[in-house]
């Protein structure tokens, strides 16, 4: 306001110009800090998609072992079912699963319905760019070539957890801070103009 009023106050106006760049520094470091949060993310899905693929992978290969030692001795030993049950509660920890079981082999579909795991074959998923915003990733499940987008659609586990806070609270920050710079430069600009 001293600076609007008296525009020749050399001391107001440096002032405000100093007090305007330490203002523009903090809206750079905080949005700097929920960039990096969103790459953070961006690393931790794929690390996250590359697990659940190898449990995927482990649980249809156990399935097929299981299977054969079934119809050999027509039971399965102690030591396999639980190493495939141990990485089915990893695997549910990483992205939420329902399990399914027909003739001894495990079926196991993510939340929402989609097959990660049926018999011996298993599907893999992956982080990648979104369509809509390629500075986030989302996960893609890949069946036969085809892809699917499941980012809307995943909801449990670590992976499910990652997708929710950044699109409830990382998102929103990062719009609103964008909102409030350009409603402050616009209340400087008017002040001064």
């Amino acid at each position: 306001q001293t600076a609007s009023s008296n525009p020749n106050d050399l001391s107001a106006r440096q002032l405000l110009v100093s007090n305007a760049q330490t203002l523009s520094n903090r809206f750079n470091s905080i949005s700097t800090q929920l960039t990096q949060q969103k790459e953070t993310i961006n690393s931790q899905l794929s690390t996250m998609s590359d697990q659940v693929n190898q449990l995927t992978s482990s649980i249809a290969a156990l399935n097929k072992q299981i299977f054969q030692v079934q119809g050999a001795s027509g039971n399965a030993p102690a030591n396999l079912l639980d190493s495939r049950n141990e990485a089915v509660r990893s695997l549910n920890e990483l992205i939420g699963v329902t399990v399914t079981e027909k003739n001894g082999q495990f079926s196991v579909n993510t939340g929402s319905g989609q097959s990660l795991v049926e018999g011996g074959t298993s599907n893999t998923i992956s982080a990648v760019p979104s369509s809509t915003d390629n500075s986030q990733y989302t996960i893609q499940l890949n069946v036969s070539g085809t892809a699917m987008d499941l980012g809307s659609v995943v909801s449990g586990g670590s992976i499910g957890g990652l997708l929710r806070y950044r699109n409830d609270a990382l998102m929103p920050a990062i719009n609103d801070l964008g909102r409030i710079a350009i409603a402050t430069a616009d209340t400087f600009n008017n002040q001064l103009g």
